[in-house]
Order: structure tokens, then C-alpha cells, then sequence
């Protein structure tokens, strides 16, 4: 819940822009494990299912270790679940990231800067740590899947 961390320096205008990667060119939501597990049980697909059809394999590089992700992908620079009136079509089971944004873990420093919901100066004194290594946890513990 982003208001238990950011407050409320965010007010979702639902225009889609943090659903979209166009202005950034960039994959931006990152699967967790437990994502996976309610996004497809919601989908009632496979988990092996929604990877491949939903998700991308990708690495982060950390301090000389690599964590093995999925990304969700975009179709058209936007997110496969994004509709057509700005709206999520998994909201009570989106990502993580969904869920907690406004985050500063994994991100690109610019994600914000074009967001009209969020005053990213207010971002600056907020600290997000204790949300940041629970999802790094997360992630190093795996999917514990065989794709």
C-alpha cells in the first residue's frame, strides 16, 4: 500500500502513464515470486503458463551476484494488462510494484519525473528500506519453478 510508505504525497489520476514504459523505453515491473502465484491462480493459468506468456527473463547484477527475474511485458510500450480506459486488469492481484508505488527499489531514477499523481521532491524524504530488502529477500530466495 503506497500510502503506508509515500503517505500522501501520491494521488492516482488513473491516466496509465506508470503502466506505460513509452517515455522511458524501459521495462519497469519486476514478477516476485509470490505475484506469480496470484496473478496466475487469478488468470487460472500455469505458473509456467503466465511466465511464458506474460513475462520476460532478465538478470539484476548486484556486487558480483545476479538474481534471476522475470518482467512483465509491454505490448506496445504499455502493460499487457493495461486497458483501454487507463485500468488494471488483475488490480486486486497486480504486481508488487503496482502495489507499492511510488517505490524507489529497482527503479530508474527518472520513473517519476513525468508522473502527474506524485511530488517526487517529497519522494527524497521518505525511505522505503525495510519494504526494499523484504522484496530483495523475496528474490533471492527464487520461484521455485521449473520453466
Amino acid at each position: 500500500n503506497c500510502k503506508k510508505v509515500w503517505g500522501n504525497q501520491m494521488s492516482c489520476r488513473k491516466c496509465g502513464k506508470c503502466c506505460r514504459s513509452t517515455d522511458l523505453g524501459k521495462r519497469i515491473v519486476i514478477i516476485y515470486p509470490r505475484d506469480l502465484i496470484h496473478i496466475s491462480n487469478e488468470l487460472n493459468i500455469s505458473k509456467k503458463e503466465f511466465i511464458h506468456k506474460y513475462c520476460e527473463k532478465d538478470d539484476i547484477q548486484c556486487e558480483g551476484y545476479v538474481i534471476n527475474i522475470y518482467i512483465l511485458k509491454n505490448i506496445n510500450n504499455q502493460c499487457v494488462f493495461l486497458s483501454d480506459n487507463n485500468l488494471c486488469e488483475i488490480f486486486e492481484n497486480r504486481p508488487i510494484q503496482c502495489r507499492k508505488a511510488p517505490y524507489s527499489y529497482f527503479a530508474y531514477e527518472d520513473i517519476w519525473e513525468h508522473m502527474p499523481c506524485f511530488d517526487l521532491n517529497e519522494m527524497s524524504k521518505s525511505n522505503s528500506a525495510e519494504n526494499d530488502e523484504e522484496l530483495v529477500l523475496e528474490l533471492l530466495r527464487g520461484y521455485n519453478i521449473e520453466i
